[in-house]
């Protein structure tokens, strides 16, 4: 499981070094000539770090003392930033450490990367209202594409997981993705490899603006003819004080000869418009791809034992419009479904890996290494007797399937 431990460890931090460099952009970190450098020298160590402490914790020892080797690390910059910013990620390293128990579920882990996808979205809106993006463009935004990379790796070996047990080989693919991830990002902090790969990102960009423009260049002119036409015509009004109705004459040039002597003019407004719109849809375009990346297709429906089974809601339900009972289901039939739904919840704390398309059958496979076998087959078969079967529920059934609830 090291390769998975690792790439929770560096999907983690990274979250934790993207917030912390957007919210204190002028640390002394980011005075020195080579910044970027700078950060992911210690972003390395604050991983080796944390690493360390999980392994300590794993074997019931002092973990949080590993919190001590990152107090030397303000004397390599001896001023006030670098304190501040040691004192940020030490603290948040020993709220992962103190929260650490083992590897998380997949299901935990997917929902946390999407939460964090979430903060990077409200930061970078954040940063374009408050006009703060170069804050994002300096440092913050290099340990969110570190974020996005690792979680991507992890949230895909998970699910292998799930279908194959060979660890051995899963664990040596995760192995190499992870010193992928650290030498790419290593790479990558060198100022003259970024900023050559952000200037052929721009000719990229530049590029493709340009062929656009070719591929509509009568409709722009056009338009730009127009706007610069209709522009004329109020500034001659303005001219003349006031808005009045008057008969309509006939106007001193002609269209034909306000191009002509206009030519190959065309408005910065309207180029500045042109652009804004290109960057809008490029966003728009890379936040569909996520959405698409994670989108669930919750309609699936897996045919097995000669029934169709529905799935239980996994967590809490909204609140329907009808008010119902609040304390009890409203018969013994709910009975059953109710204390089956907790099962389910009780197992996500536990971080079992249960996911909205798993069988009873699979959930009990899951979590026959947590609970009880027999109490769990107990709870599966009353259970699909009664939602797909036409057994009557009486309370004793009830109440026999709330023993073996709580013998779990």
């Amino acid at each position: 499981m090291l390769g998975f431990k690792i790439l929770e460890i560096i999907m983690n931090i990274s979250f934790v070094f993207a917030i912390i460099t957007y919210f204190l952009p002028y640390s002394t970190l980011v005075e020195n000539s080579n910044a970027l450098f700078n950060y992911m020298l210690m972003y390395i160590w604050t991983v080796f770090v944390t690493y360390i402490g999980c392994k300590l914790k794993e074997q019931k020892k002092f973990y949080f003392l590993v919190i001590f080797i990152m107090l030397p690390i303000p004397l390599f910059y001896k001023n006030e930033g670098s304190i501040i910013f040691t004192i940020l990620t030490s603290i948040a390293m020993g709220f992962y450490l103190y929260e650490y128990k083992d590897l998380s579920s997949s299901s935990s882990i997917k929902l946390n990367f999407k939460r964090g996808i979430g903060v990077f979205t409200a930061i970078i809106a954040l940063s374009l209202v408050t006009m703060t993006y170069s804050f994002i463009n300096r440092v913050s935004g290099f340990f969110m594409v570190i974020y996005f990379m690792t979680g991507v790796v992890l949230i895909r070996s998970l699910r292998h997981l799930e279908h194959n047990k060979d660890m051995e080989k899963i664990n040596r693919q995760n192995m190499k993705y992870s010193v992928f991830i650290i030498v790419f990002s290593f790479i990558l902090s060198t100022e003259k490899v970024l900023n050559g790969i952000l200037h052929g990102l721009k000719i990229t960009y530049d590029f493709l603006v340009d062929m656009i423009f070719k591929l509509f260049y009568w409709v722009f002119i056009a338009a730009g003819y127009m706007a610069m036409f209709l522009t004329r015509i109020f500034q001659k009004l303005l001219r003349n004080g006031k808005f009045e109705m008057r008969e309509q004459k006939p106007p001193e040039e002609t269209l034909e000869e306000f191009m002509k002597t206009n030519q190959g003019e065309i408005s910065p407004v309207f180029l500045a418009i042109i652009d804004w719109i290109f960057k809008i849809l490029f966003i728009a375009l890379i936040l569909y791809i996520i959405w698409r990346v994670f989108k669930r297709n919750m309609s699936k429906n897996i045919i097995e034992e000669e029934y169709t089974e529905e799935r239980e809601y996994i967590g809490e339900k909204k609140k329907s419009k009808k008010k119902k009972s609040i304390f009890r289901p409203k018969n013994e039939k709910e009975a059953i479904r109710y204390y089956y739904g907790k099962f389910l919840n009780k197992c996500l704390k536990d971080d079992i890996a249960v996911e909205s398309h798993d069988t009873t059958k699979e959930i009990n496979k899951k979590a026959e290494t947590y609970y009880a076998h027999e109490s769990l087959e107990n709870l599966r078969n009353t259970y699909i007797d009664v939602r797909y079967g036409e057994v009557e529920v009486s309370k004793d059934i009830v109440k026999e399937f709330k023993e073996n609830y709580k013998k779990i």
